[in-house]
C-alpha cells in the first residue's frame, strides 16, 4: 500500500488558500459581501470554524486576499497574451484575453467586481487594493503606447488613451454582470460579449491610427 504524500508546508498553505478562495467565492456570490462570514469561509473550505478567523482576522482582510488571488490569476493570463507585444498588437491581444476569461471564469469576475464596487464605500484596505489594481492596468496600457515607435504622435495622449481604455473595459464587465445573472445565463450572452469586445479592439485601431 502506498503512503499518501505528506505536504510541506508550502504545500498546505497553497491547497489552504485555494479551498479559502473557492469558499469565500461561493459565499460572495450567494450570501453577498454583508452575510458572509469567516466562520463558514472555513467550514465550506474543509476546515475548522475558527480557522478563517485565525487565518485572516476580520472580513475585511479576507475581502483583500479575494481581490489579491483573482486579480493574480488576471496578471497570469494577461502576461502570457502580451508578453514580448507592444502598441496594439499587445492591446488587442489584453482584449481577447479579457473576453475569454470573462465568459469562462464568470463567478470569479463577479466576486471579484463585487469586491471592487465594495471599494467605494468606507474599506480603507479594498479601496487601496483597488487602487492599486487600476494604476496597474492604466500603466499597463501607456506603457504598450509609449514603446511602440510607431505610436509616436500618440505618446503625448497615452494617460488619456489608457484611461478611455479602462473605462470601456469596466463598462462592458459591469454590463455583462448585469444582464447574466448565472454561469448558464453567461453562456448565453457570449457573442454580445466578443462583439463588444471585437469593437473596442476596432475603436483603439481608430484612437491609434
Amino acid at each position: 500500500m502506498l503512503k499518501e504524500k505528506k505536504l510541506s508546508n508550502q504545500e498546505r498553505i497553497d491547497q489552504s488558500d485555494k479551498l479559502m478562495l473557492a469558499a469565500a467565492v461561493e459565499l460572495i456570490l450567494t450570501k453577498g459581501t454583508e452575510k458572509t462570514t469567516l466562520k463558514e469561509v472555513g467550514e465550506k473550505a474543509g476546515y475548522s470554524r475558527g480557522l478563517a478567523g485565525y487565518r485572516f482576522g476580520s472580513k475585511s482582510s479576507l475581502f483583500a486576499f479575494v481581490l489579491n488571488k483573482l486579480h493574480h490569476y488576471w496578471l497570469y493570463y494577461l502576461k502570457e497574451a502580451t508578453e514580448g507585444k507592444k502598441g496594439l498588437q499587445a492591446i488587442h491581444s489584453c482584449t481577447d484575453i479579457h473576453f475569454k476569461v470573462l465568459d469562462k471564469n464568470y463567478d470569479n469576475v463577479k466576486a471579484f467586481y463585487i469586491l471592487w464596487f465594495e471599494a467605494l464605500g468606507d474599506d480603507a484596505d479594498l479601496k487601496k487594493i483597488v487602487t492599486h489594481i487600476n494604476k496597474q492596468r492604466h500603466d499597463s496600457v501607456v506603457s504598450w503606447i509609449v514603446n511602440d515607435a510607431s505610436l509616436s504622435e500618440h505618446h503625448i495622449n497615452a494617460s488619456t488613451l489608457a484611461a478611455q481604455y479602462n473605462c470601456i473595459i469596466n463598462g462592458i464587465v459591469y454590463q455583462h454582470l448585469l444582464n447574466a445573472n448565472s454561469v448558464d445565463e453567461s453562456k448565453a450572452t457570449t457573442a454580445t460579449l466578443q462583439l463588444l469586445h471585437t469593437n473596442l479592439n476596432n475603436t483603439m485601431s481608430i484612437l491609434l491610427k
